[in-house]
């Protein structure tokens, strides 16, 4: 009996630690081209994932369609990050890079506080029906925000490794991200 119980709460810590570690790596991947592309340590991208969240959320509340909801908030989450890189970063990037830090981390501070106005210090829930379900296998609970969550990061990441290596897109940043210098003669 104790051989199964152990079984199954390392099963549902590992199905928890990868629907966590999912979001995570998507995180450190927007993370990583932002470093690699402009080579700033984009402190405000974690402000840029919060306002998808609370997009998400907003759409969601409007529409009443999850579809709709991570569509729209990935939209404007990236035109968030857009404004931030041409009115932000791209002024700064001829300066050292301490600047563009010391940028990126009050901006960081300006976000958090923004989303602490707007939408209150508490814990927000994002009650989605279709995601409530729940399936259980030999102790391991699953839920389908788990599925969307793991599925979600799979296709994603699918898709910015063909687009990396596979667009003249992705060649671009490839080259840019090896030799700026270069890149710019070409």
């Amino acid at each position: 009996m104790t051989t199964s119980l152990n079984a199954a709460v390392i099963g549902q810590q590992l199905v928890n630690g990868l629907a966590l570690g999912s979001i995570y790596a998507m995180i450190a991947v927007g993370l990583a081209l932002i470093y690699g592309v402009l080579r700033i340590l984009h402190v405000a991208h974690a402000g840029v994932y919060t306002a998808g969240a609370y997009l998400g959320l907003y759409f969601y509340n409007l529409t009443g369609s999850l579809f709709a909801a991570v569509m729209g908030a990935m939209v404007v989450a990236g035109l968030i990050g857009a404004l931030i890189e041409r009115l932000v970063y791209r002024p700064m990037l001829p300066k050292p890079r301490i600047v563009a830090l010391i940028a990126s981390i009050g901006l960081f501070i300006c976000l958090s506080d923004l989303f602490r106005i707007l939408a209150g210090p508490h814990q927000l829930a994002f009650d989605v029906p279709t995601l409530a379900g729940r399936v259980a296998v030999a102790g391991v609970t699953v839920t389908g925000a788990d599925c969307l969550i793991l599925g979600g990061t799979a296709v994603i990441f699918l898709a910015l490794w063909f687009v990396i290596r596979h667009t003249s897109l992705g060649f671009a940043i490839r080259a840019v991200a090896q030799d700026i210098e270069t890149a710019k003669v070409m």
